[in-house]
C-alpha cells in the first residue's frame, strides 16, 4: 500500500472531514463494506450519494433502507446508537441511477446537485459474472466505468475519483509474468477506443459468434472488459486525480466489522459453501496452485487510504494499487483443502 513519504500517515480522517462522496455498487458486496467503514470510521463526512437502480413500486429510499442498510454488516452500528437512523437519513442521501444508462440515469437536478456538492467519487459496482455475453459485459463494466468517470470529471470540485477493477486484467499475460501498478497499452499499440467501437458495429450476433476470438487471450469476457475500461479511462482522464484499485479474488471480512462477513455465494465463496455443505464433492484443481485471496474489509480499506492518497499527493499520474495477498501471504489450494476437511 502506497504512504506518504515521511510515514506519518495521511490524515484519513481529516481529509474525508467534511466531503461529500459518491459511491456506486453500494447494493453489492464491496459497496457494503465500503460504505459501513465510512459510517463506522469517517463519520464526520458532510453527505454521502448512494447510486442505486430505481424500481416499479419502491423509492431508492425505500431500497437504500431494506436492501442495504438492514444488512447484518450494518446491525452493530444501529445497536450501538439508535439515532444512527436518523442521522444517516440526513447524511446518507440515495438517487435513482443505472451503469447501463446514458449519463447513469441521473435525473438532470440529481445530477446537477451531484456535480455542484462532490469531492470523490468511488466507483464499485460492475458486473463480476465472468460469462457475460460480450456486448453485455462490455454496456456494465466498459461504458458504465466510462460513464462514472465522466461524472467525476463534471464535479466542480472533485479532488479524487477512484474505480475498483480486477487484478486479472492482465491475465492476457503469459504465466508467471510480473504485472506492475500500471495500465498496459495494448500489445499491438491501437487505439483501446476504437477496438471496441469496431467490436460493438459487429452487432449481437455476430459478436456472439465471434466472441472467443474477439477477447484473445483473455480467459473470459469480465476480464476483458474491464482491461478495455482501464486503458480508455487512463486515455481520458484528463486532469483528473484517479485511482484505479485491482483486487484479486474478494472473500469475506478478516476484522472489520466482525469476522467471516459476506454477502454472496459469488466465486471462491461458492466454492467454499458448495464443500461445506457437501453439495459439491469434487473441484477439479493443481493442489500447489497459489489461490489469491484477499479479505473484502482490507479491499475497503484501501479503496477509502488510496482515494486520499491520490487527492493529496496530485502527482498527475494515474495511481494503479493492487490489492492482492500471493506475493507476501500465498495459500495454496491445498493448504485451502486442509482448512475445510
Amino acid at each position: 500500500m502506497k504512504t506518504s513519504a515521511s510515514g506519518l500517515g495521511l490524515g484519513i480522517h481529516e481529509f474525508y472531514k467534511d466531503k461529500t462522496i459518491f459511491l456506486s455498487g453500494a447494493t453489492g458486496f464491496v459497496g457494503k463494506v465500503v460504505l459501513e467503514k465510512i459510517i463506522r470510521t469517517l463519520p464526520n463526512f458532510k453527505k454521502l450519494f448512494i447510486m442505486v437502480r430505481d424500481k416499479k413500486k419502491v423509492t431508492v429510499q425505500e431500497r437504500l433502507e431494506r436492501e442495504i442498510l438492514s444488512a447484518e454488516i450494518f446491525a452493530p452500528l444501529f445497536l450501538k446508537d439508535p439515532t444512527l437512523v436518523e442521522t444517516l437519513r440526513k447524511k446518507v442521501v440515495p438517487v435513482a441511477g443505472d451503469l447501463i444508462i446514458d449519463k447513469l440515469g441521473l435525473s438532470p437536478a440529481d445530477r446537477a446537485m451531484v456535480t455542484a456538492e462532490c469531492q470523490i467519487v468511488i466507483s464499485c459496482a460492475a458486473s463480476v459474472n465472468f460469462d457475460d455475453p460480450l456486448l453485455d459485459a462490455l454496456e456494465i463494466n466498459y461504458f458504465g466505468s466510462l460513464r462514472m468517470q465522466e461524472l467525476a470529471k463534471e464535479c466542480k470540485n472533485i479532488e479524487a475519483f477512484t474505480h475498483v477493477s480486477t487484478a486479472y486484467v492482465n491475465s492476457n499475460m503469459p504465466n508467471n509474468s510480473r504485472v506492475e501498478e500500471k495500465v498496459y497499452d495494448h500489445a499491438s499499440n491501437v487505439d483501446p477506443e476504437e477496438v471496441i467501437a469496431n467490436i460493438v458495429r459487429l452487432g449481437p450476433v455476430k459478436v456472439q459468434e465471434s466472441e472467443k476470438s474477439l477477447i484473445g487471450a483473455y480467459p473470459n469476457t469480465y476480464t476483458f472488459s474491464k482491461a478495455y475500461a482501464e486503458r480508455v479511462m487512463q486515455k481520458k482522464r484528463g486532469d483528473l486525480q484517479m485511482t484505479i484499485l485491482r483486487p484479486s479474488i474478494i472473500i469475506s471480512c478478516v476484522d472489520d466489522p466482525f469476522m467471516g462477513w459476506i454477502d454472496s455465494p459469488a466465486a471462491s465463496g461458492g466454492i467454499i459453501l458448495g464443500v461445506e455443505t457437501g453439495l459439491l464433492k469434487i473441484v477439479h484443481s493443481n493442489p500447489s496452485s497459489i489461490m489469491d485471496l484477499v479479505p473484502c474489509d482490507v479491499v475497503s480499506s484501501q479503496i477509502l487510504v488510496q482515494s486520499a492518497f491520490a487527492a493529496l499527493a496530485r502527482s498527475g499520474e494515474v495511481n494503479v494499487v493492487h490489492s492482492t495477498t500471493s506475493a507476501k501471504n500465498p495459500i495454496t489450494v491445498a493448504e485451502i483443502r486442509q482448512a475445510m476437511i
